[in-house]
């Protein structure tokens, strides 16, 4: 039973169907002094930030030191961090990719924690720093390798979807019309990455590959990044089908702050906006399978327009997924504070805020990782 249907039984009233829409949000008032203790009490993950200290896909720093910054402004405790993805074409470049990561942040102990388990995020909150890691938003660097699971997760990469937007040796892409599955690769690699305690993520692919891969899986599969296609009907967000099936292993649906995916607006990226989604799926199946994984990338604060940050997403895609001439915008992790204000507003409880901020991706994460060194 969920977050509301116990609210109203609570007074008597009759449950609500499955049908009745998420109710608008309120503008959000100043922080109460509840938000503020739960922000400082408690572990805030962001399960997606699409920057590095080198960028994965440009291979250069961009913009790194101001937008970490924001994190810790934002008192995050662990941002995982994007350092491969379908972009980079070959093992030999990711690896380079990956080693100057490692690098940087191995010799800023003072500012970060490496996060291998999440003894390591609990002592980053203890500490003061950022804890972070690494994750890979598809396949492809492996060339087709399945025994580089085993190297990358040892090298700190601790979840991976399978594919970016398109199909490649592993699975469908989220853009791919006709909604191919996982290939004999991709179940292989499902298979591995459950062996070596890596956790497979649905983001970006596609929803037939998503399916299969929760399917197939023996450990809790999550989507990073992800959010709900019943209120914004975008390729990139999942189905009710999707959001079901990644709750039934166990999982959890970080929700994403791109302006694009989140409403008809196309450039709000607001607390307001967010809380629909966080609302959505904890009503669907339960604010325990709800988290947060903001996409952020640098300069992405305000609107820009999108010919100027992703002209390839229009014309491999389409105006009507990526329209040229409109403009988007990211929720940074400053977005984070006003958005607990909301949940708490609406009457979560202490416990379900402290699960969406972060305690239900650390359930996840250490069911699969355990307790690895």
């Amino acid at each position: 039973m969920n977050r509301r249907q116990l609210v109203l039984t609570a007074a008597g009233l009759a449950l609500l169907p499955r049908a009745v829409p998420v109710r608008a949000a309120a503008s959000v008032p100043a922080l109460s002094a509840r938000t503020l203790r739960l922000l400082a009490e408690n572990p805030v993950v962001d399960l997606t930030g699409a920057n590095s200290p080198i960028h994965a896909i440009s291979m250069q720093p961009v913009g790194y030191d101001t937008w970490i910054a924001k994190y810790r402004k934002a008192n995050v405790t662990w941002l995982s961090m994007t350092a491969g993805s379908d972009f980079t074409k070959t093992t030999g470049q990711m690896l380079h990719v990956l080693a100057a990561n490692r690098r940087y942040l191995l010799e800023r102990p003072d500012e970060y924690v490496f996060v291998r388990n999440v003894a390591d995020v609990a002592r980053a909150k203890a500490e003061g720093k950022l804890g972070v890691n690494f994750n890979f938003q598809g396949s492809t660097p492996l060339e087709g390798d399945i025994n580089l699971v085993e190297v990358l997760f040892g090298l700190g990469v601790g979840h991976m979807l399978l594919a970016y937007n398109d199909k490649n040796l592993a699975s469908g892409g989220s853009h791919d019309h006709d909604n191919p599955g996982l290939s004999n690769f991709g179940r292989a690699l499902v298979a591995e990455m459950n062996r070596v305690g890596m956790v497979c993520d649905g983001s970006h692919m596609s929803e037939r590959s998503t399916l299969e891969m929760c399917e197939h899986s023996t450990a809790p599969v999550i989507f990073s990044h992800s959010s709900a296609r019943a209120l914004r009907d975008h390729e990139r967000n999942i189905s009710d089908g999707q959001i079901r099936a990644a709750a039934a292993t166990g999982g959890v649906i970080g929700i994403n702050g791109v302006s694009l995916f989140l409403s008809e607006a196309l450039y709000d990226p607001s607390a307001e906006q967010m809380f629909r989604h966080v609302d959505y799926v904890a009503e669907l199946v339960g604010d325990r399978h709800v988290g947060l994984g903001l996409d952020h990338v640098p300069l992405m604060d305000e609107p820009l327009p999108v010919e100027n940050v992703v002209p390839q997403y229009t014309e491999l895609y389409g105006e009507e997924q990526y329209p040229p001439m409109n403009r988007l915008a990211i929720a940074g992790p400053s977005v984070i504070a006003p958005l607990t204000e909301l949940m708490v507003g609406h009457g979560y409880t202490d416990d379900q805020v402290r699960g969406i901020l972060g305690g239900n991706f650390l359930r996840v994460f250490g069911q699969v990782w355990g307790s690895q060194s």
